[in-house]
């Protein structure tokens, strides 16, 4: 039995060696996609989720488990029979090195912690932009129009 948990060894014997060896490959799903199965298959069930409402996202150091994440084997129908991936988004961990480094995004439960947040940051010298359902279209897009990372936000 061959056994790996890299995609991109997975990939070469299908493309280049087929049958030869292909039955000796271990059919054990790895890491990052037996999590993905149980998140989707198994824990949103016991929280009281649909699949589809879980939005699975890894942290890996290789783009080849982007490719892993996208193949056909781990998609599967949900009980309202709709196509479901285990792993919704890979992202490599030099993609959040750089995230971190040209934008921080924070999460707040409720709007008034929203903006409970940008006074905080904006009285002790951070430039921040928030915004949320009670906002004004134009302010939304003026928030909008300030994510860019390729210029700085403006206080």
């Amino acid at each position: 039995m061959i056994s790996s948990a890299c995609p991109g060894w997975i990939c070469y014997p299908e493309k280049t060696i087929g049958s030869y060896v292909l039955p000796c490959i271990s059919s054990v799903k790895s890491p990052q996609q037996s999590i993905g199965a149980i998140s989707k298959q198994h824990l949103c069930y016991k929280l009281g989720f649909r699949p589809g409402e879980i939005y699975h996202v890894t942290v890996m150091p290789c783009y080849d488990k982007k490719l892993e994440a996208s193949r056909d084997d781990f998609v599967f129908h949900d009980e309202s029979d709709e196509l479901t991936t285990e792993v919704d988004s890979v992202l490599t961990t030099a993609e959040v090195l750089d995230l971190i480094q040209a934008l921080t995004l924070v999460f707040v439960e409720t709007k008034k912690g929203v903006d409970s947040l940008e006074y905080w940051l904006h009285s002790n010298g951070f430039p921040a932009t928030t915004n949320h359902g009670d906002r004004s279209q134009p302010l939304f897009l003026k928030t909008v129009s300030q994510v860019n990372i390729n210029r700085p936000l403006n206080g």
